[in-house]
């Protein structure tokens, strides 16, 4: 009577990296924070499991007593961590890698919880959150500063390169053009509002050299920082996060210039097929539409 043979080990690691591989081939390549994500989500598994780091040692009766530890979590973390280990095991699947089957295969994962509408800072808490940056790291307190004057999030601002900041006159410019980001509209150029300036945040960035602005580029430890931040400042409504940047400047972009340049600014894709092919944002507006933003600290 024969036997199963003994399935190869499966290192999550060599997975991930295969992955990472076939899609930076493919129109486009899986950005750091994607990747940051699921080596996260697949190392917490391995060190609950606590035997390793083989996918194909894994049974169907592990991955159920895992997704029972987690459902009395809070928020989706049950349905992130989830969909993220079953993506995982079923590319590995793709590419032929467990000889006996995927054990994932028939995990059950848990519907993706509702979207918690975001809300936007008001006066008094941008103002709170600025003037408390003052005294944070640089991370924390520049991020937060462009954030409120740029519309950028965490993965464009951490990324940031000395060289993507330049003057144009007197001007300072953020420059993304030559980045890969969350969609090709992302990748804008803006103008620096006069507030980064008086801050003194140019002139921090010319004491800096060429390369990474930060010491951590990684997009998920920064979130985690710059949210435990916003906390500590007694901000602690679920709906008020850094992402509230974006909502605050997003509505007074609304009143101070036009849709088109807002979405822009945004990194948006335009409207229309007018303004998308059409349309093309010069310096002046752009520094008008961000000098709009009000100064909550002034």
């Amino acid at each position: 009577m024969g036997t199963i043979p003994a399935a190869p080990a499966v290192s999550y690691e060599d997975v991930i990296e295969l992955w990472i591989a076939e899609r930076t081939n493919a129109k486009q390549p899986p950005r750091p924070k994607a990747i940051t994500a699921r080596r996260t989500k697949l190392k917490r598994f391995f060190d609950w499991l606590g035997r390793g780091t083989d996918m194909a040692s894994v049974t169907l009766a592990d991955l159920q007593r895992y997704k029972e530890s987690l459902m009395h979590q809070p928020g989706g973390i049950a349905f992130d961590h989830l969909a993220e280990t079953k993506t995982t095991y079923r590319f590995a699947d793709r590419n032929n890698r467990f000889l006996n089957g995927n054990p994932a295969d028939k995990l059950v994962v848990p519907k993706k919880p509702p979207h918690e509408e975001r809300r936007a800072f008001t006066d008094e808490e941008a103002a709170r959150i600025l003037i408390a940056a003052r005294s944070a790291d640089p991370l924390v307190r520049w991020a937060n500063w462009l954030a409120a004057f740029t519309d950028t999030i965490t993965e464009e601002i951490v990324g940031a390169r000395r060289e993507d900041f330049y003057q144009i006159g007197d001007i300072w410019v953020f420059d993304m053009t030559g980045r890969t980001l969350k969609s090709a509209f992302r990748s804008r150029g803006l103008p620096l509002h006069s507030a980064l300036v008086r801050e003194g945040f140019t002139d921090w960035l010319e004491s800096l050299p060429a390369g990474p602005v930060f010491e951590d580029s990684d997009p998920t430890r920064a979130s985690a920082a710059l949210m435990r931040f916003i906390r500590s400042q007694g901000i602690t409504d679920r709906n008020a996060v850094f992402y509230s940047w974006r909502h605050r400047v997003i509505t007074q972009l609304e009143d101070v210039t036009t849709p088109d340049r807002a979405r822009f600014i945004a990194g948006h894709s335009a409207k229309d097929v007018h303004a998308k092919h059409y349309l093309h944002h010069q310096l002046p507006q752009l520094i008008a539409a961000i000098e709009g933003l009000a100064d909550p600290t002034a």
